[in-house]
């Protein structure tokens, strides 16, 4: 588009062509209006005004860890859903002892056995509930109505716990996690990961920074100069492809950019409107 030379007093690329060659009159692009480009050209009304948006490659992907399951809960239901795993079983087991239903003759053959036995032994209350909650159902059924009450409230629960477990881990299986680094401008200035910034050298993006007032912008812009910057933006949206890299440029090429290439991914800056 055309920077200006302040050794020379020269510019370059499209703005030289405007001033020096004389048979261009006028040129149709998106070239963004600055105080140094008005001193040198005249532009109509705009037509589009732009914001600047960041460039950035998209995070890869962490390999599923060992205990990924676990996900979908925190660590405070998980405790929770144990202890009530063992509470409820313990129940089971106090209700079927004290119910003279639990206590059933072990062989049928026999009419008066000698003593008679309770299935609700608390091995088998834990084996019983365990079961509900992999939904695979166990021989031992429940006899008494308080033992019947005690598995039907259980099981109900269970049916609400393996339900949103069962949809919780399917979202997080299925859906791709954005980056959680870089939200905005503030975090990639204060950045701890080593993601180096810079925008097109000389370009319209870098002088914002440059003649910026803004505190920020001023910290990023001394940041900036001490880096090399890209010439040109593909080299910018090279660099932040293959390096730790955040590119700055206009949104229209950025989205432009994002829509093309798979590996990349934008973070939009809202108050960085010109």
């Amino acid at each position: 588009y055309g920077t200006l030379d302040r050794a020379s007093g020269q510019w370059s690329g499209m703005m030289r062509r405007l001033i020096d060659d004389e048979n261009i009159h006028f040129a149709i692009t998106d070239l963004t209006i600055t105080a140094e480009r008005e001193e040198a050209v005249d532009f109509t009304t705009p037509f589009m005004n732009l914001g600047i948006s960041i460039l950035l490659r998209k995070p890869t992907k962490p390999e599923p860890a060992l205990l990924a399951f676990l996900l979908p809960f925190s660590n405070g239901v998980w405790l929770c859903l144990g202890l009530a795993y063992l509470g409820t079983s313990l129940v089971l087991f106090v209700v079927g002892r004290l119910c003279p239903e639990e206590w059933q003759n072990p062989y049928p053959c026999i009419e008066e056995p000698p003593a008679l036995e309770n299935q609700f032994t608390l091995a088998n209350a834990l084996w019983f509930n365990l079961g509900a909650v992999l939904q695979q159902g166990s021989e031992i059924a429940p006899a008494a109505y308080g033992s019947r009450a005690v598995a039907s409230v259980w099981w109900l629960f269970a049916l609400v716990i393996t339900s949103s477990y069962t949809a919780n881990l399917a979202t997080l299986l299925s859906t791709e996690t954005a980056s959680e680094l870089i939200k905005d401008v503030q975090d990639l200035a204060d950045n701890d990961q080593g993601i180096q910034y810079g925008a097109k050298a000389g370009g319209a993006t870098y002088k914002f920074f440059e003649q910026s007032t803004n505190e920020l912008y001023q910290r990023m812009y001394q940041t900036m100069k001490e880096q090399p910057m890209p010439l040109s933006n593909p080299e910018g949206i090279r660099k932040a492809l293959e390096d730790n890299f955040a590119y700055f440029a206009e949104s229209t090429t950025i989205e432009y950019t994002v829509e093309r290439l798979c590996d990349v991914t934008s973070v939009s800056a809202p108050s960085l409107v010109r």
